[in-house]
């Protein structure tokens, strides 16, 4: 096993407690019950406590209704006493408002409550009745079920007396509606001066911007209809662009078919080809301006017969070609099904060769009548290319011509753009001017007109009640105290867990320490007596040997199908079982696995290696005057020491005397020597090793096996000692197999996994110098 093993496991070392992997906060408090059933009875009695000694503190509350009058009203007819609602920011500042020292220091001088000897009382060092009104002044909007969005404020004031809590809210309230009254009127007067003197800004602005906007248009050399303007020469720009575009095309197209024709004649030259093939190439549109080239060449060349002649010549050698390509096609169709001297094919090739000879007469020369003058389709091809070339260059000429126009017009029209965006500039800056003029206006008339209907409505619908005992509460201090005592016994119980370094199930164990959990030794049931006479000297705890039909002895059955699992398929001959300290039961777990492992057919030989503080003998109920120390020292010979179990494959090696030096003896050649021997003698031999936390015995050992198995008892085993083994063990290079879990209690309950069949069985427990009676 890797040293990674066990760096994995350290972090988990905690699990089953706060900030462990397998913490579960539903079973510490499930073990912890009591601790938290105290912290619940212990919150309820201070509850109470608190609740009988604290004196009575009296709330009293008012409610106010904060709606905006609408100005609307007198500028557009709306009956009297309509108004409107008001924003989450309006209520607000309200809210602050009721709140600030302002309103309650004018609030409690104005009622002469500022020296009241309630509050006096009351107050701390350093603070004054202001101070002490607003830290118990709570002040919320709207109202209770559907109606929690409405306009309404909540006022509520508490204190030790309740007739001076109902002044002071009565003050508060009075102070507050006068002061809005105040603020309103005089917005209302300042509002009006402003936007006065906004409109007289705005109109010298706005005859300004007119006035420059009128002598820009004066001045700027553009033809203006109405608001448009006529910019003469981004149109000749535009027309000039349109017609590049189309000379680039005719230039593209020309070259296209004047690169045509240089590929063509380049690639056919020398070669036979027909004439209908070279005039092929001459597009519809040129093939007039050659009749024309033909005509200077030739005088025939332009009469009726010579120029009726020609279409019909091509014509007829076009069809002729086609056929061909026919014939040979029908051809290659036959030679596929048939011979190559088939008739069939016969007659096909006769056709071909006549649509040969009529295609050949038909190509050649053209003849131009009454002249000695042959032009050949050579020529006329010629004649094409240089028409194609003199195209381009009249394109090109034409193009340079139209690329200076072009620049000279844009030039041009970027100068009477400024202009534009001038005089576009202008109208915006006319148009918002003369925008907010209006507004400025008519918001004018209506401030003018409805200086009386502006401001807010702030009505008392809840007169200041006479305050009401509001604490200390019994039910609500119950419910705080069983909150707190809740709290604490949580506390308690996760500060218990924390300190509690024990394993609580299964799963646990195998999280912490990263190693499977093969087994669940549960408490085991002691027959009275062993039911083999044979057996008789045969310690009664070894259950697979004296009851192998019991639940106990399906328990190491199932340890025995589970170790060769772990095993993954290596072979497993000699086999070791260690535990942490002393008294967890590896003793009795090696024995019954020894007899499960012989049950199999298999011969199997156990030997006592603790020669320091042997038992194993105890188990057999055999002497220890000879054994394992002797056979290493050469005194004796294995044969002559080990005892037979009778009807059984076991056999037993005692430990033999203490030599002194039992870990050099183990760490010797001769110790290895003896394993040799034994795994060629037997199918098994298990090894019953000392604790590790005790001795180095088991880590010497472990270097010489073929697997370990580890055996814990969790009443007495913590997480820091089995890891402390598995380390330990780990620096060895020994492959762990598992783990077996002993003397575990389920609940009465267990299987051979550690699941449950509904068995129970107990027995007690041991000192670890005393020889176990009832202990696996």
């Amino acid at each position: 096993m890797a040293n990674e093993m066990i760096a994995s496991s350290q972090p988990d070392m905690m699990a089953g407690v706060p900030g462990g992997d397998s913490f579960d906060i539903l079973q510490i408090l499930k073990r912890r019950w009591a601790v938290l059933v105290v912290a619940v009875a212990l919150g309820w009695a201070a509850s109470v406590a608190y609740w009988y000694l604290t004196p009575p503190t009296y709330e009293s509350a008012a409610q106010l209704m904060i709606m905006r009058r609408d100005p609307r009203l007198a500028t557009r007819g709306v009956q009297d006493g309509q108004t409107g609602g008001v924003g989450e920011d309006i209520l607000a500042t309200h809210m602050q408002l009721l709140q600030s020292p302002r309103i309650v220091k004018d609030a409690l001088k104005g009622g002469e409550l500022y020296d009241l000897e309630s509050i006096k009382g009351e107050l701390q060092p350093n603070e004054t009745p202001v101070d002490y009104v607003i830290d118990h002044l709570d002040v919320t909007r709207g109202g209770s079920g559907g109606a929690k969005e409405a306009n309404v404020l909540n006022i509520n004031f508490r204190h030790n007396s309740p007739r001076d809590s109902q002044l002071i809210v009565n003050a508060l309230v009075q102070r507050f509606q006068s002061f809005v009254d105040e603020q309103s009127e005089d917005v209302n007067n300042e509002a009006a001066e402003l936007i006065a003197r906004a409109r007289k800004d705005l109109e010298n602005e706005l005859s300004e911007v007119e006035s420059e906007r009128l002598n820009m248009r004066k001045n700027a050399p553009l033809l203006w209809n109405g608001s448009e303007s006529n910019n003469i020469h981004r149109t000749r720009y535009e027309q000039i662009q349109q017609e590049l575009s189309a000379l680039r095309l005719q230039a593209t197209e020309a070259e296209s078919r004047l690169q045509i024709v240089r590929d063509v004649v380049k690639r056919d030259s020398g070669s036979s080809v027909n004439m209908l093939q070279k005039l092929s190439l001459i597009d519809d549109e040129n093939l007039a301006r050659l009749g024309v080239f033909v005509e200077v060449i030739g005088s025939e060349a332009s009469s009726a017969s010579f120029q009726a002649s020609m279409p019909v010549r091509l014509e007829e050698a076009k069809a002729q070609y086609e056929v061909l390509a026919q014939l040979r096609a029908e051809e290659k169709n036959l030679l596929e099904n048939f011979a190559p001297r088939h008739p069939e094919v016969v007659r096909i090739r006769h056709k071909i060769e006549e649509a040969k000879r009529v295609l050949k007469e038909t190509s050649g020369t053209t003849t131009l009548t009454g002249n000695e003058k042959t032009l050949t389709p050579d020529g006329i091809v010629d004649a094409y290319a240089r028409i194609l070339e003199n195209d381009l260059q009249s394109i090109k000429k034409r193009e340079e011509g139209l690329l200076a126009l072009a620049a000279q017009e844009e030039e041009s029209a970027k100068e009477l753009v400024v202009y534009e965006l001038q005089d576009e500039t202008l109208d915006k800056q006319v148009a918002r001017r003369q925008e907010l003029y209006n507004a400025v206006v008519e918001r004018l008339r209506d401030i003018n007109m409805a200086k009386d209907y502006g401001g807010f409505i702030n009505e008392l619908i809840a007169s200041p009640s006479f305050g009401d005992t509001v604490w200390p509460n019994l039910p609500l201090c119950v419910v705080l105290g069983t909150f707190l005592g809740l709290l604490g016994g949580v506390g308690g119980a996760l500060a218990l867990e924390y300190q509690d370094r024990s394993f609580r199930d299964a799963d646990e164990v195998a999280a912490v320490l990263d190693l499977p959990v093969l087994s669940q030794v549960p408490f085991l049931e002691i027959p009275e007596e062993a039911t083999n006479p044979l057996h008789a000297t045969m310690d009664l705890t070894v259950c697979a040997l004296h009851s192998p039909q019991s639940p106990e002895a399906e328990v190491f059955r199932g340890l025995r199908t589970q170790m060769f699992f772990a095993a993954n398929g290596e072979e497993l001959r000699v086999l070791a079982i260690t535990s942490a300290k002393p008294g967890d039961g590896k003793t009795t777990v090696t024995a019954n696995l020894a007899f499960s492992l012989a049950q199999t057919g298999r011969r199997v030989l156990l030997v006592d290696c603790d020669m320091r503080r042997p038992r194993m003998n105890q188990v057999f109920g055999v002497e220890n005057e000879t054994g394992l120390s002797l056979v290493l020292q050469g005194q004796v010979k294995p044969s002559d020491v080990i005892h037979a179990v009778p009807e059984t494959n076991v056999t037993f090696l005692p430990a033999g005397p203490n030599p002194g030096n039992p870990a050099e003896m183990l760490e010797s050649v001769a110790f290895h020597e003896f394993l040799e021997t034994a795994k060629s003698e037997y199918d098994f031999v298990l090894l019953d090793c000392p604790p590790v936390l005790k001795v180095a015995d088991p880590c010497i050992i472990a270097s010489q096996v073929d697997g370990m198995l580890l055996a814990l008892r969790v009443s007495q085993d913590t997480k820091p000692e089995a890891l402390k083994t598995l380390e330990m063990l780990d620096q060895t290079g020994v492959t762990m197999l598992g783990l077996v879990l002993n003397c575990w209690d389920a609940g009465g309950s267990f299987d051979t996994y550690g699941g449950g069949y509904g068995y129970g069985y107990g027995y007690g427990d041991y000192a670890p110098d005393e020889t176990p009676k009832a202990a696996a």
